[in-house]
């Protein structure tokens, strides 16, 4: 009997070497690998039937396959995480009209500066900053940069799109700064509730800090040496209950007994 198989999910196995063979899989319609360890270039999937490719964080390296763009049923393609894949998205992936989420960020892959689409930006044609939409934060401390979003009248149904602001080489992001550091924001506001909250501080702990310098005083007096003439004394006897007994019955105990007596 002959098994074709449709799905195969190997992803989070930490495996290593080359994707070559995948090609002879030419019934599959998902393909995970994601989170391993293989090298070498991005497989030519031959598929026609194939929906999901999900080949992120691993060692891939090269430009992509022109290839790709045959997967006219694709939805998902996934290829964050491979720092050494080179080239760009050219606009051939057009025709994957059915793709849906497109997943690049943390890849190697960057847009060539010569050659920016109908827009002006650094990416193909069916894609564009989303400039009428809000600044989002990156990876970068204080970078705000614009969202990427499907171009009109391109492909349908892409709607969740993922790309490094290094893609687009940080076109139209924005540094936002104090010219004295956001730093010194914190340490003002650390000061000012450190102000408030200090006097209310020493208002609630001064009956205890007060009865405890009070302890403290008295006990550093007491151990100042002779009192001075004319120094007003105690003279307290203490003893430890049934010492006598205590001692013909065992005499280690009352060792200890008298120990804690004569440091109390």
């Amino acid at each position: 009997m002959h098994v074709v198989a449709q799905s195969l999910d190997l992803g989070s196995n930490h495996l290593t070497g080359s994707l070559e063979g995948v090609e002879e899989l030419d019934h599959l319609h998902s393909l995970r690998l994601d989170s391993n360890n293989f090298t070498g270039a991005v497989p030519r999937v031959s598929s026609p039937f194939l929906e999901v490719l999900d080949l992120s964080f691993n060692d891939l390296s090269g430009p992509l396959p022109a290839s790709l763009a045959d997967l006219v049923s694709l939805s998902m393609l996934m290829l964050a995480g491979n720092h050494f894949l080179e080239g760009q998205l050219t606009n051939q992936f057009t025709a994957l009209s059915l793709l849906s989420i497109l997943d690049i960020s943390g890849s190697g892959l960057q847009h060539d500066m010569n050659h920016p689409n109908d827009a002006g930006d650094y990416l193909p044609d069916w894609l564009q900053l989303n400039r009428t939409g809000p600044l989002v934060p990156t990876q970068i401390l204080q970078l705000m940069c614009y969202s990427v979003r499907a171009a009109d009248n391109y492909i349908p149904y892409l709607t969740r799109i993922f790309i490094s602001p290094s893609y687009f080489h940080y076109q139209a992001c924005i540094l936002h700064c104090h010219p004295y550091g956001t730093n010194l924001y914190y340490l003002i506001f650390a000061s000012a509730i450190l102000l408030i909250l200090l006097p209310l501080i020493i208002v609630l702990a001064w009956p205890q800090l007060r009865a405890r310098w009070v302890t403290l005083k008295d006990r550093w007096w007491s151990k100042s040496g002779a009192p001075a003439a004319g120094q007003m004394m105690s003279l307290v006897g203490t003893d430890v209950q049934g010492s006598t007994e205590l001692w013909e019955w065992n005499n280690f105990v009352a060792d200890n007994a008298m120990l804690v007596h004569d440091e109390t």
